[in-house]
This record gives C-alpha cells, structure tokens and sequence, in this order.
C-alpha cells in the first residue's frame, strides 16, 4: 500500500541530522513503520517509549529531538491519549510536521494455523473496530482478547499454546514475531489512515510560509468568541478543517483544539497577528 510521507523543513533545522525521533513502541507496530519512515528522510536514529503520554514527556524535558504522536485515526477517531496532552496547560512542545499512514490490518498466527482453526483473536481495540465487519462476516463467536498495541497481540499469539489463536496487527509484526499472514487488509474501510505529529520542544519560527496551522484556543468570560479567530484566520486563506472541545477546568470555559487548512499559503508572523486573545499557536507547517 502507498505510504503518504510529510515531513517539514520549518523548525527543523535546530537540530544537528544525527537526531532523535522518539515513539510508542514496540518494533512491528503502525507507530514503528510511521517512526521508520520519518527518520529515514532526515537521516535520524529512533527510540521507544511504553506510553504516548512517554513520548511528549521525552521531547518536553530534552530527552530526545523529536516525537512521534498518533493524532487521528480515519475510521477510529481521535486518539484520546494525545487529545488528552492538550486538555489542561500547554504542551512544551510544537507540531512541525505530520504523516499519513494507511492502515493494512492483517490477521496472522502461527505457521500451520488455518483459518479455520481460529478460536481466539487477540489486537488492540481499534484494529477491533476497524475490522469489525469482517469479523462479523468471518468469526462471529470468535473470543476476542485485548492487548496493549498490536505487537503485544503478535507477541502474546506467537507464546500460545496450540495453533488456535491470531492476531490482527501490522504486516512488519509478522516477521518480527514470527507469525504467516491469514487473510490481509481486514479493515471494513479500505482507505483508513492514520495521522501522526512531528513533535519539537521549543517555540516555532517567527517567520516562513505555511498551509496548516494548529491552534489552541480558551474560551472564557475574558477572551473573544472563537468566530473572531476563525473570522482573522479565514482573512488569510484559513478555513477549519477539524475542531475539538474539552473541558478548561474553569466553569463556563471550554478549550478548543483548532485546525486549519489555508488554500494559499501565508507567512508565520501573519498567522501570529491573527491569533486573538486566548489562542495559542501549537503548530504550523507545510502540507501537500
């Protein structure tokens, strides 16, 4: 399947090319091949985290040069973890770049597993809501077992007794595990993807052009509506292309997580006076 890559120069050059991209591991998962893809293009090397929340802590406190965090899924929705760094405070870090993976769910086991063989499915649960119409379709009364990340799933079918149990995971846990493809591209949507961010401590650039801009906006009884924003943003090519509430922690307030796609490009320092009281500039970049 085509692997849609993008990748920013804005901000990257505050960091020598011998860097460091941090991610949620483990090897064989979709966040492995979206961390290999990455760092192949700036020449970096890669390290794991056991947590998202692991991952934005590392890039915060220096730890590493960059982070890797999965934003959205197409058929999943939000990924609750990452929406949840930006409920309350903001993040020490900003988004310069994102990838676009297309998600390949693959049920496999052991060699010698047939599928008919099959009782026990273990995944994570999106994969398990991804494939939910196959499963329907294929194993109805199938046992289904959580597991942390789909490698784990791979991991736990490929230490199983017996050649009764598969996994729904990435296709590189296979080989990393040792299992054989049953059946591949379960997913019920063929063209399901999932987004992460390229993640920087630090503040972004003053100037340079952009086409997607990420705003963190709270709303309370002292700053403007958010239709101001949008209205200055919308002066510049802007339109909204994905919004977020969540509670601000303040009684009557609300923060806002804003993106915006702009059909022209438009310089950082004319998106910084846009920005209107209670916004926050989280990330800025170039997508295709």
């Amino acid at each position: 399947m085509r692997r849609t890559l993008v990748v920013l120069t804005l901000a990257l050059t505050a960091t020598a090319t011998a860097a460091n991209l941090t991610y949620l591991g483990p090897k064989g998962t979709y966040s492995d091949e979206a961390a290999r893809l990455v760092a192949q293009s700036g020449n970096w090397t890669t390290s794991t985290a056991t947590s998202i929340t692991e991952v934005a802590q590392a890039v915060a406190a220096g730890q590493t040069d960059y982070g890797l965090l999965p934003i959205e899924n197409s058929s999943g929705g939000y990924v609750v973890e990452t929406l949840g760094l930006l409920k309350t405070g903001l993040p020490k870090w900003r988004i310069i770049g994102e990838i676009a993976l297309p998600i390949n769910n693959v049920l496999m086991a052991k060699p010698g597993t047939t599928l008919a063989d099959v009782t026990t499915i273990v995944s994570h649960p999106q994969p398990f809501l991804q494939s939910a119409g196959y499963l329907k379709a294929n194993y109805p009364n199938v046992k289904r077992v959580e597991a942390k990340s789909t490698a784990a799933a791979a991991e736990d079918v490929s230490k199983m007794p017996g050649n009764t149990a598969a996994a729904i995971a990435a296709p590189a846990a296979a080989s990393v595990y040792g299992l054989v493809p049953l059946a591949s591209a379960i997913q019920d949507d063929k063209r399901n993807t999932t987004k992460f961010w390229v993640v920087q401590a630090g503040e972004l650039p003053k100037t340079g052009a952009v086409n997607r801009a990420v705003v963190i906006h709270d709303l309370t009884r002292n700053t403007p509506t958010l239709s101001l924003l949008i209205t200055r943003m919308s002066a510049l090519g802007f339109q909204v292309s994905s919004l977020t509430q969540s509670p601000s922690g303040e009684l009557g307030g609300a923060r806002y997580v804003l993106v915006f796609d702009g059909s022209r490009g438009a310089d950082m320092a004319a998106v910084r006076q846009a920005l209107t009281p209670g916004s926050t500039l989280l990330g800025a970049y170039t997508a295709p």
